[in-house]
């Protein structure tokens, strides 16, 4: 097993492991589905909040052409087949789903039932969201931080978990695609 490979099953364990810790508190404390947000909302409230989105990553994706901070190596250049599907699942697939449920379900709910409320809920989600993603640049961690408050909102607005999950993929898997392309 190469070096990528292992640690790249690290980071799919870890995400894994989040998972579970989530389903384990969700299990201990008889916290229901629905009140992780885990529901579609009502009417057309997903296509708009997909919209703006899609539009938050034009704005990101301008921003990084002008700073030139959007230039990596293509993984095609880097990395075995191999690390490139488990570095594809990890973060198109698990890394939404487990960061969402653990920063925007459970976290959010903690947060939201005290003094701060909702507010304090986006906020400080957002905060711990952009902490964990400390292997960017500055410019890249503002952006992390930019849509953890944008996923912040959503949870807030729709009340869906899966709203946000949906627009943390869809970006994982813009971001995962410029990779592949170099």
């Amino acid at each position: 097993m190469t070096p990528e490979v292992s640690k790249m099953l690290v980071h799919i364990v870890a995400q894994i492991s989040i998972l579970l810790l989530v389903l384990s508190v969700r299990q201990v404390q008889g916290i229901s589905w629905r009140d992780l947000g885990v529901f579609w909302p009502k009417g057309h409230q997903t296509e708009r909040w997909l919209i703006a989105f899609i539009g938050l990553c034009v704005i990101q994706e301008i921003i990084s052409r002008i700073t030139g901070i959007g230039e990596k190596q293509s993984w095609g250049e880097q990395y075995s087949v191999s690390v490139i599907v488990l570095r594809v699942i990890g973060i198109v697939v698990l890394a939404p789903i487990a960061e969402e449920l653990f920063f925007r379900g459970l976290l959010f709910e903690r947060i939201r039932a005290t003094s701060l409320g909702s507010i304090g809920a986006v906020a400080l989600t957002s905060v711990f969201f952009a902490l964990v993603h400390i292997q960017y640049k500055p410019l890249e961690m503002a952006f992390v931080l930019v849509d953890g408050l944008f996923f912040g909102l959503t949870r807030y607005a729709t009340g869906s978990l899966l709203v946000t999950w949906l627009c943390h993929s869809l970006g994982n898997l813009y971001a995962v695609l410029q990779l592949l392309r170099g």
